[in-house]
């Protein structure tokens, strides 16, 4: 089985090769350049640095949201047409699992945390063993006055990943010494923390079935109801 998985969720933009249990390929960027510009070549590349073909992908994987509304559209639509393509299934995964899984190993609570306005954040949390993760908050849009209220009913180590991490652990736990940042290289999205939510869950679809998870309504529709 050879996927290729693909974030553009947030600022940074990612692809990534899979097969038999190895990542053959990756490349994630984090540059003023859009995901318009960069994501399809750096698919391309990831493939052929990978010493695959396109006809050797048997499913592509792409972060589903929450995230940029843009950039959640321009992954999917890529996703989409490769699919399409090459009559290729694909699995949309939450943006927020995906970074968790990119701290697999930690033992814990990983708690999900992107900003997605003045004191409101994408939330999602886990228990991971070191080897599997469970859900044990939904994805979800909170106040953050809401992951402290969470944080408080827990008895064990914590995680925040996310690009809102540092400044949930400033604002929230900044005196708890049991909540921790994940590391710089682990902290963002990225398309192999996508990948391994999509292999545990192996829920692939048809392209035409493929539809982003906002959490929130996009800004079209919150100028069509004046809100």
């Amino acid at each position: 089985m050879t996927l290729l998985g693909i974030e553009s969720s947030g600022k940074a933009a990612s692809a990534a090769v899979y097969k038999d249990g190895i990542f053959l390929s990756s490349e994630t960027v984090c540059t003023a350049l859009t995901h318009s510009q960069t994501l399809v070549p750096m698919c391309e590349r990831a493939i052929s640095n990978s010493g695959v073909s396109f006809d050797d992908i048997s499913g592509i994987a792409v972060s589903a949201g929450p995230g940029s509304y843009t950039g959640l559209r321009i992954g999917i639509a890529a996703a989409k047409g490769m699919c399409l393509k090459g009559k290729i299934p694909v699995t949309g995964v939450s943006t927020l699992i995906a970074m968790a899984y990119n701290l697999l190993p930690f033992e814990g609570h990983i708690f999900s945390v992107m900003k997605a306005r003045e004191n409101i954040a994408y939330f999602a949390a886990y228990m991971s063993d070191g080897t599997r993760l469970k859900t044990v908050y939904e994805d979800c849009v909170v106040n953050i006055t809401e992951i402290k209220d969470f944080e408080n009913n827990l008895n064990t180590k914590i995680m925040l990943v996310g690009d809102w991490a540092e400044y949930i652990k400033d604002k929230l736990f900044s005196d708890v010494s049991t909540v921790f940042v994940a590391p710089v290289d682990k902290r963002i999205q990225d398309a192999k923390g996508v990948l391994l939510a999509a292999l545990e869950q192996n829920n692939f679809i048809s392209a035409e079935k493929l539809n982003a998870r906002y959490l929130q309504i996009t800004k079209a529709e919150k100028d069509r109801l004046n809100i």
